[in-house]
């Protein structure tokens, strides 16, 4: 696959000459570094998975039900989420092809990180990972075992619309290589990607949740999640002091 740095750098170039807002994106979003039980949550499936994962998801609200502590802060046994047999690596699509329209409506980041702790046995970390958004709250990642592509999954706490939106249009680029469903276990919300009612739908519970947590969490200092283009002027003159005038 080829290196996208060259890519990165020319949009970067061309962002500076155009002012863009967007050059933050390709500056500050190296790394994304998130928590195991964050791994897996909100999943795309091939679209012939629908009947298996909308099965699973009724099986997660009832065990979510019958499993609640009596305090109501946890529960006493948890799902695990099941891996439907139409799978990715049963159909094989392309993974070249997948990656090629993600790459149009999100950037890449480099580095991706599970877990916290030393002797914690879920960590892991990835260099030249597949994963593409613009930070913790809101990525697309891809695993992969070599060429054959094994799970799409994401997250999507973002309250920026243009964010969302970028996420929306990548998930509908690889539904056009294959047809995807989504599942979603925070929500148990599940339908496919090419029912725009359902997309619709689904969208306006992402941002209205978005909008809860915003209301119910009173940052005391800058914003953990700030979209990127409200400091893209900051970083505009940082990469010009650093890459030299852009002809």
């Amino acid at each position: 696959m080829r290196s996208r740095v060259p890519i990165r750098i020319g949009l970067m170039q061309e962002c500076l000459r155009e002012g863009s807002p967007q050059l933050a994106y390709f500056v500050v979003m190296i790394k994304v570094h998130i928590h195991e039980d964050d791994v897996g949550i909100r999943n795309l499936y091939p679209a012939s998975a629908l009947r298996e994962i909308s099965d699973d998801l009724s099986v997660v609200q009832a065990s979510f039900e019958k499993n609640r502590s009596p305090d109501g802060l946890g529960w006493s046994e948890i799902h695990i989420v099941q891996e439907p047999e139409n799978s990715f690596l049963s159909l094989n699509p392309k993974l070249a092809d997948i990656v090629s329209v993600i790459e149009l409506e999100l950037p890449r980041i480099d580095e991706f990180e599970v877990g916290f702790g030393s002797d914690n046995p879920l960590h892991h970390f990835e260099r030249d990972a597949l994963c593409y958004g613009f930070g913790r709250h809101l990525y697309l990642k891809l695993d992969a075992d070599g060429d054959d592509l094994r799970a799409i999954w994401y997250e999507a706490r973002s309250r920026d619309p243009e964010e969302l939106l970028a996420l929306r249009r990548a998930i509908e680029a690889v539904d056009g290589v294959q047809p995807l469903m989504l599942a979603d276990y925070w929500l148990n919300l599940g339908g496919l990607v090419r029912d725009s009612e359902f997309l619709d739908r689904y969208f306006g519970v992402i941002s209205e949740a978005a909008a809860k947590r915003e209301a119910a969490i009173q940052p005391s200092g800058p914003e953990q999640y700030a979209p990127a283009h409200k400091i893209g002027g900051w970083f505009a003159g940082l990469i010009k002091s650093v890459l030299g005038r852009v002809s």
